[in-house]
């Protein structure tokens, strides 16, 4: 066997072996994941499962361990244990239509992906606000898992959602969410902003 034939066969297991950002290099960069700053047991993903549901919320119970009934904070009504996980109800899964009932097959996608985020900007932010840009509502949006996995990191020139009917506010959005952070918009990213803008949001405001 040559050494360019061998040289070539290593560069390219190399290459494929790279890993994408695991849940270490997550923790590194962002945090523990979703916050509960007002301190009553449901974090980001938690409100907005309750937020956007359709119908009435089911939650897990806990039998023996927290009450069920709500618990006064002072001022504040706050659940109590037993309406911490979010288990069941109705959600659109707005990047494709379809209707989704188990919270459990729904993941919070960030419109700006991290990954996207860190290249562009994010990798020079603080810790804190690298937490708070990823627990920002107006970045992320529920989707079925098998969408949020379709999309991974890509950027708006790379993906868009299926359902044409939402590609108007998703470019707004994604345009949005990088001025409000300060994180660059390229020029390939501005012309499918602009493109997407003039062809479907035409339409919607019509």
């Amino acid at each position: 066997m040559s050494g360019l034939f061998l040289s070539v066969l290593l560069l390219g297991l190399l290459s494929t072996a790279v890993p994408e950002a695991g849940a270490s290099t997550r923790t590194e960069r962002w945090g523990k994941g979703w916050s509960d700053d007002d301190k009553d047991c449901q974090d980001t993903r938690a409100e907005l499962l309750i937020k956007n549901s359709k119908d009435e919320i089911k939650f897990k119970r806990i039998p023996g361990l927290y009450p069920i009934v709500v618990a006064n904070r002072g001022n504040r009504t706050m659940p109590g244990k037993s309406f911490c996980n979010v288990t069941q109800g109705r959600w659109i899964d707005l990047y494709t239509g379809t209707t989704v009932r188990v919270a459990n097959d729904l993941d919070v996608d960030h419109i700006v992906p991290l990954n996207h985020a860190w290249e562009v900007g994010a990798s020079n932010w603080s810790m804190k606000r690298r937490r708070l840009f990823y627990n920002d509502v107006d970045n992320l949006i529920l989707v079925s898992k098998g969408e949020n996995r379709s999309k991974g990191d890509k950027d708006i020139v790379e993906y868009l959602p299926p359902r044409q009917g939402f590609r108007c506010e998703y470019a707004i959005r994604w345009e949005f969410v990088k001025k409000k952070w300060g994180l660059s918009i390229p020029r390939a990213e501005a012309q499918k902003i602009a493109e997407v803008k003039a062809h479907y949001c035409t339409a919607v405001e019509r």
